[in-house]
């Protein structure tokens, strides 16, 4: 799905990994909505951590409204300095986790061949 701060976060390169894994089709979906989730909660979690409750009281309304409004990212760096940055870094740290765990099941699966 797409989210406010989907064009500052890259998962391509996870998507690009799992075809290397010898999985069907509806499993590599299910790990790249999975990817997806664990993204967003987290970046929720960063964000709502940042607002004082009134402002989270807009920040959902309008989120609610329009999850891909690019505004709302512009409400949320108002509100919080560097805040772009740190959606980045939260993102980049779980897909780097991702890529591990992938690259961990690509050897698994390929030692299970010997």
């Amino acid at each position: 799905m797409s989210y406010f701060y989907s064009h500052i976060i890259e998962i391509e390169s996870v998507i690009i990994k799992l075809d290397e894994l010898n999985l069907d089709e509806s499993q590599k979906k299910h790990l790249a909505s999975l990817l997806d989730s664990i993204i967003h909660h987290e970046i929720l979690n960063l964000v709502l951590s940042k607002l004082t409750d009134s402002e989270k009281s807009v920040f959902i309304r309008k989120m609610q409204e329009n999850p891909k409004n690019r505004e709302l990212l512009n409400f949320l760096n108002d509100k919080s300095s560097g805040i772009e940055k740190e959606i980045k870094t939260a993102a980049s740290d779980i897909i780097k986790d991702f890529h591990k765990d992938i690259e961990e099941a690509h050897r698994e699966a390929k030692g299970s061949l010997k």
